[in-house]
């Protein structure tokens, strides 16, 4: 018998029987949870109609959400999704959706604050270029405008002066 088969037959039942409630009632809690943030989304969002500005920030605050926490648990350390957010700061911004009208959204759908989770989750660089999208619908510190100049500071590098 190997040592590790030794060491689960040493544990008794009743411990067996405590992980296994454990693990179930994690399940059914997280399943539960799922289920009423969703209703609460369709509530809402049939309290608000789906292209009313309330109607907007609730599904952009669903989809940052979801960025932020992958699995739909906030206990989980699971790494954010840092392009949804920035895409969906974008839309928001082109939709003219404010963050204060995300933040009211987020917490009618989550009861969470926004400002706190991004702050949990993002380094200060990260939350800023998020504001700047949401803001002005581009970074201005850095990000893909930036790369562009330097990207295209290298082709002119490389190409020759005059041609013959």
């Amino acid at each position: 018998m190997s040592m590790v088969g030794g060491a689960f037959k040493s544990i008794p039942p009743k411990v067996w029987l405590i992980l296994g409630g454990g693990a179930l009632t994690i399940y059914a809690w997280k399943n539960i949870k799922s289920s009423l943030d969703r209703k609460r989304y369709e509530e809402a969002i049939d309290k608000f109609g789906e292209n009313s500005k309330e109607g907007k920030a609730l599904k952009f605050a669903d989809i940052i959400y979801g960025a932020l926490f992958p699995s739909g648990q906030v206990y989980i350390i699971d790494g954010t999704n840092e392009g949804v957010l920035y895409s969906t700061a974008l839309d928001a911004y082109r939709a003219k959706i404010s963050f204060g009208q995300l933040a009211v959204a987020y917490r009618t759908l989550f009861k969470r604050e926004l400002q706190r989770d991004l702050q949990n989750d993002l380094s200060s660089t990260e939350r800023r270029r998020f504001q700047q999208y949401l803001e002005n619908g581009k970074p201005l510190l850095g990000g893909i405008r930036q790369k562009a100049k330097l990207r295209s500071k290298r082709l002119k590098s490389t190409q020759p002066e005059y041609f013959l």
